[in-house]
């Protein structure tokens, strides 16, 4: 009975702690090593995809460029994309990520990206390699066979 008291009081004593969770950096560069240990909580935070990325209206021929696009992660791979046309508009929506295979990451849309003007970004696959403390990310587009070629580094 005198162990049960003592581990209770020790219970009550813990109780009463408050832990603080250490998030992982938001400003490190993503590694070779952090991929090929499939470490998603390095993802943690936002960053930038920098791009001359293009679209062009299928029925209007309008092209827009989009100067930003940046996703944000938590500690699990899940998160928001957000890209920013020169015109204005907003496109955003879900994004996850995983480890294909060591040191090659995977981004997915899940769907079409809608904008705030009414249309959408077909799909993209998106597959990351890193390079050092560098990461390049080659996106395609299925339906159109759109491709590019970007840079995937923290958001600054």
């Amino acid at each position: 009975s005198s162990l049960r008291a003592e581990v209770a009081q020790r219970e009550r004593l813990l109780a009463g702690r408050q832990c603080d969770a250490v998030l992982p950096s938001t400003t490190a560069p993503l590694t070779k090593a952090e991929l090929a240990a499939g470490d998603l909580q390095a993802l943690y935070g936002c960053w930038s995809l920098g791009s001359d990325y293009k679209t062009k209206d299928v029925d209007t021929g309008q092209v827009i460029s989009y100067p930003t696009w940046r996703m944000c992660f938590d500690t699990r791979g899940r998160g928001k994309q957000v890209m920013q046309g020169d015109d204005g508009s907003t496109c955003e929506g879900p994004v996850t990520a995983r480890i294909e295979t060591p040191e090659r990451l995977i981004l997915g849309e899940g769907g079409n990206l809608a904008c705030s003007d009414g249309g959408y970004i077909h799909r993209r696959d998106i597959a990351c390699v890193a390079e050092g403390t560098a990461v390049r990310c080659a996106t395609l587009q299925p339906e159109t066979e759109g491709k590019a070629d970007v840079p995937f580094r923290r958001w600054q």
